[in-house]
């Protein structure tokens, strides 16, 4: 694997911000301003140096990537995803750059959710967004969330953007592997109801099907996330990540 594709993306940044740069106060106050509950880690991109500045105190527990590895955002790919999931994250990299400079789509309210395996073997959801621009809108920062999905999410590296740009950022990563679909899109509405309280009947009413029908859902349901009952799977599919855009 040539990594010159990844120092691409970590010499593009530094091309086009130049040396705006955020204080680290302001940093600071981003961090401070983020929910990360106690499943998550939290990890903070400088993109204009292509560091990672901030860890939380749970990555090392949450990822099981010790020590000081977790520098720059090369090294982390080429150190801690598998010879596999490299090349998906190298195309991902540049799909991303020219998102972020020359189509200027990511913005603040878009996540980008991907699916990266460690060599150590867990694989990880990590939801990135932008928190931080400069005065000439260059992005200089972004977090990034992870939580372990290593027992409900199959191999392999997976990508997709959530948000109101969603369709339009998705279309600009044309060739990436589609992010993994656990479950469908009915089945998502109607988990999402489930959460709600609503039973199956009320949510046969709501989104127009049978009784009959919702219940074979909750049936597919449970077998595919590998739950005993709804409110877990609720809670399980809630952790994945899969109810964030309903």
């Amino acid at each position: 694997m040539d990594t010159s594709q990844l120092h691409y993306f970590s010499n593009y940044h530094q091309q086009r911000a130049g040396k705006a740069r955020s204080t680290e106060a302001q940093v600071q106050d981003a961090i401070n301003s983020l929910r990360v509950r106690e499943y998550e880690a939290l990890y903070v991109l400088d993109c204009t140096e292509m560091e990672i500045t901030y860890k939380s105190e749970s990555f090392e527990v949450i990822s099981g990537v010790k020590g000081n590895v977790l520098k720059r955002i090369d090294t982390f790919y080429n150190e801690n995803l598998s010879k596999a999931s490299l090349v998906g994250v190298s195309k991902n990299i540049g799909n991303r750059v020219k998102i972020i400079y020359d189509t200027n789509l990511w913005t603040h309210k878009d996540v980008h959710q991907e699916v990266v395996e460690f060599t150590n073997g867990k694989r990880m959801l990590k939801s990135s967004f932008i928190f931080m621009r400069d005065d000439f809108g260059v992005t200089t920062h972004s977090a990034s969330l992870i939580r372990d999905v290593t027992s409900f999410i199959p191999s392999g590296y997976k990508s997709q953007f959530i948000g109101p740009n969603a369709k339009e950022l998705n279309a600009n990563m044309i060739g990436m592997p589609e992010f993994i679909q656990v479950l469908s899109e009915r089945e998502i509405q109607v988990l999402f109801l489930i959460g709600k309280g609503y039973s199956s009947r009320q949510i046969g009413e709501i989104i127009n099907i049978s009784k009959h029908t919702v219940d074979t859902h909750r049936r597919n349901i449970l077998k595919k996330l590998e739950t005993n009952n709804s409110i877990e799977a609720y809670r399980k599919a809630d952790d994945m990540g899969l109810l964030l855009n309903i």
